[in-house]
């Protein structure tokens, strides 16, 4: 979860180094930091958001060969057999 909460006083985070401006936006994963910085008034302490993160979604990549270079000109095989040369691995999977 992440914690946000609006900049009242400007300050500079001691866990980041990061500068946040009067009006800004603060966020932290830890709820008691947003909470503190709040009791300090350096952040609006009564107007604390949660913020779930949104899934983070790997792309399937259509357009990467299926081969791997194993280095020195070598690519292997998704059946495990190695050829030698990024043109004759493309042929191989052509004539199967």
């Amino acid at each position: 979860m992440i914690y946000k909460s609006t900049v009242l006083k400007a300050f500079k985070c001691k866990d980041t180094g990061a500068h946040f401006g009067i009006g800004g936006l603060f966020s932290s994963e830890d709820k008691e930091r947003v909470a503190y910085l709040g009791d300090l008034g350096f952040v609006d302490k009564n107007n604390i958001r949660e913020i779930k993160p949104e899934p983070v979604i790997e792309k399937e990549t259509a357009d990467a060969p299926p081969f791997k270079h194993v280095g020195g000109g070598w690519y292997e095989l998704a059946d495990g057999s190695r050829v030698k040369g990024k043109q004759k691995a493309l042929e191989a999977i052509e004539s199967r």
